[in-house]
């Protein structure tokens, strides 16, 4: 069974794609985010598949077939396997070629006592970003084994709660996945 693609612009498409943005579209995982950029993806990562494709849909090589014209297959050809993130993207009518499109994602991070709003609080494009800037902060402050321990259990939880807080000015510092592109701005 295979769906129609009715989605946003966005999900063919992310702000500035293609020829004003100079990166992907990918969220915190590495995962593109766009049907463009996933096709991006393919073209570099899965390059024998890409050249198979580009040999039998478009009779040229591989190296000379653009995203674009890809895309515009795609497009004409409407469908998905599923409406769920990842939603697999078919390329031709046959289902033989295809792209997975993820979710946008980042990451929000700040300390903080409980009860109070947070203080150092940023965002960044990756986990491991989040937790060295949420840290930063502490780094001079903490034993090498307790920075060892927020470390693991950032990673792990998202959340950690400091052994001395009243020394730090904090009780816990937290990160979190957050839905949608990385905030440019912040």
């Amino acid at each position: 069974m295979s769906f129609s693609l009715s989605f946003s612009p966005e999900f063919f498409l992310a702000e500035g794609e293609p020829y004003d943005r100079s990166d992907l579209a990918l969220n915190a995982e590495g995962e593109p985010y766009s049907v463009y950029s996933a096709l991006c993806v393919m073209k570099e990562k899965r390059a024998t598949e890409w050249n198979a494709m580009a040999r039998e849909l478009w009779q040229c090589p591989g190296k000379v077939l653009d995203p674009e014209s890809v895309l515009e297959m795609l497009q004409e050809t409407d469908s998905c396997a599923t409406l769920n993130v990842p939603v697999e993207v078919y390329i031709d009518s046959e289902h033989r070629y295809s792209v997975l499109v993820y979710e946008a994602t980042h990451y929000s991070y700040g300390s903080g006592m409980s009860g109070c709003l947070y203080d150092n609080q940023g965002t960044a494009r990756t986990r491991d970003d989040a937790i060295a800037c949420v840290l930063a902060v502490f780094e001079d402050q903490l034993s090498g084994r307790e920075l060892k321990r927020a470390k693991a259990a950032l990673r792990s939880d998202g959340i950690y709660y400091f052994r001395k807080p009243a020394d730090l000015g904090a009780q816990y510092c937290e990160i979190s996945e957050q839905r949608g592109e990385y905030p440019e701005n912040d």
